[in-house]
């Protein structure tokens, strides 16, 4: 499980990267069958902090609707098929990325491990 913000609001997401689209058989029944956002995390890569992008990811039936700079918690998987919904999975909504009382209170990033908290604005939290 991945602690990551939400990149793109869900109502105007329109797909994973191309790349993405042709390795893991992405369509628009995939897209009308699940809901979908993409969402990203700091992670120390030695020297410098790079992003980690979760490209597209199945939304729980649970988790309400999704906005840019939500904390969310993500399930990742193997084996990838976009088709048949096998697919990183939002299975929480952990804050909202307005709500700064929220937002305060999480942990503070560690190291930067892997599951990294970050701030709406996408600034890792220091």
């Amino acid at each position: 499980m991945w602690r990551m913000e939400v990149r793109e609001d869900e109502a105007a997401y329109t797909g994973p990267s191309i790349h993405d689209r042709l390795a893991n058989n992405w369509s628009q029944t995939a897209k009308k069958a699940y809901r979908w956002t993409s969402a990203t995390m700091p992670v120390d890569a030695g020297t410098s902090t790079k992003l980690m992008t979760v490209s597209a990811a199945v939304i729980a039936e649970s988790v309400p609707l999704l906005r840019q700079g939500d904390i969310v918690d993500v399930a990742i998987v193997s084996g990838i098929d976009y088709r048949t919904g096998r697919a990183p999975v939002v299975v929480r909504r952990v804050c909202g990325g307005r709500d700064a009382g929220c937002m305060d209170g999480l942990p503070l990033i560690i190291g930067g491990q892997c599951n990294a908290i970050v701030k709406a604005r996408g600034t890792a939290r220091e």
